[in-house]
């Protein structure tokens, strides 16, 4: 069964910024050269984690958040929550796919705080291959 991350109603959610994600993770090099967008068709599947560095004393669950415009919108998917119990900093982690379309921007957010101390160490933000790409290009190891 494949669990999909909710989309999330941006403008409830209280947050705060922690960086853009750079064109590279999530363009190929054809839409860069091309003067006009290239429809993908496939999802976009990215692994997102990193360290979240939080205000003393923050009591209230945090989440990682990937914000993304497309043609279609603005559009926000959970990555990984967890509840700071007074942690000044949490280890955030996870997948997220993005349906197939032109991406115009994609950011990384801290969700459940509104506060510009919140800052990210180690962010690490790439794509994970398709498995038909992996399985070629993975070498085979025979066990036993």
């Amino acid at each position: 069964m494949k669990i999909v991350p909710p989309r999330l109603p941006i403008h409830l959610v209280p947050k705060s910024f922690l960086r853009e994600v750079p064109e590279r993770v999530y363009r190929n090099d054809e839409q860069d050269t091309l003067a006009f967008s290239c429809q993908p068709t496939e999802p976009l599947k990215l692994r997102i984690g990193g360290w979240i560095n939080l205000p003393l004393g923050h009591q209230q669950p945090v989440s990682l958040l990937l914000f993304y415009r497309d043609t279609q919108g603005e559009h926000m998917l959970l990555v990984d929550e967890m509840n700071a119990r007074g942690a000044s900093e949490l280890l955030l982690s996870g997948e997220v796919e993005i349906p197939a379309g032109d991406i115009e921007t994609m950011a990384i957010y801290c969700g459940g705080i509104n506060d510009p101390s919140v800052w990210a160490s180690n962010l690490e933000i790439s794509q994970i291959a398709q498995q038909a790409e992996t399985a070629s290009k993975t070498p085979q190891a025979k066990v036993g």
